[in-house]
């Protein structure tokens, strides 16, 4: 039996503390110092608002730059101001 899929979402209607699946296009990468591990983070725009997509660990993901399409799907949270998922399930789209 598969799982139900998760709908996919406009960033700004996003619901805080739910599981929920967005897409759009990578406008930024960084790379924050952790306490203990790097976290490499995506900022991810679909014209409605914006995410980041943080993942513990990583200085890159291979396809991941500015430019590229994907889907992320998660449980955002905000903090610091921002809407973010913490190590998201992605898609890279073409």
């Amino acid at each position: 039996m598969h799982e139900a899929e998760v709908p996919m979402t406009q960033i700004a209607d996003a619901p805080m503390r739910r599981g929920c699946r967005v897409a759009g296009t990578v406008r930024a990468v960084r790379i924050r110092p952790g306490v203990r591990v790097p976290v490499f983070e995506i900022v991810v725009d679909d014209g409605s608002g914006r995410m980041v997509g943080a993942f513990w660990g990583r200085r890159s993901i291979p396809g991941m730059e500015p430019g590229r399409l994907l889907e992320m799907e998660g449980t955002p949270r905000e903090h610091e101001g921002e809407r973010v998922m913490a190590n998201p399930l992605y898609t890279l789209r073409a």
